[in-house]
């Protein structure tokens, strides 16, 4: 939209948990953008023709990613180092929100164990009568396995 000058609304809701020793994931809840009303659907890789269409992920100050969903997984750090996350969402026209209140997300210590984060699978919609095949996957950077289980008729 060539003639929108409005940026989206500031995230709000931003939470963060240590996934591991190297990794964190960020949350935080949709931005809307006054000019179309839009709402950034929660599904990644959805393309809108306004509205807004992504959010950049602030680690200490300075862009460490982007995404278009609500959570941001933020991989590659050092074992037990506190960082800083600020999140703004941006629309189709280029404008950019304020920047979220800030928070403080520490890793995990090399030491300590904890569970596979399974990663989200996403919104899927399917045909009335096709088999439903969803690919699981997790991480984890110190080598537990994922168990899981599933029943259906």
């Amino acid at each position: 939209m060539a003639n929108d000058t409005t940026a989206p609304s500031v995230p709000t809701k931003m939470a963060g948990v240590a996934v591991s020793a190297t990794a964190v994931r960020l949350t935080w809840a949709a931005s809307t953008d006054p000019s179309s009303g839009s709402v950034q659907a929660p599904s990644a890789g959805s393309v809108q023709a306004s509205g807004v269409i992504g959010y950049r992920i602030y680690r200490n100050g300075k862009v460490v990613g982007t995404t278009a969903a609500m959570s941001f997984r933020d991989a590659g750090l050092s074992a037990a180092t506190a960082s800083t996350y600020r999140v703004a969402a941006y629309d189709a026209a280029g404008n950019q929100s304020g920047q979220s209140s800030q928070i403080t997300v520490s890793t995990l210590s090399a030491s300590a164990n904890h569970a596979p984060e399974l990663l989200p699978v996403g919104p899927r919609s399917l045909p009335v009568g096709l088999p439903l095949q969803i690919k699981l996957e997790a991480a984890d950077s110190d080598g537990d396995k994922l168990q899981h289980r599933a029943s259906g008729r």
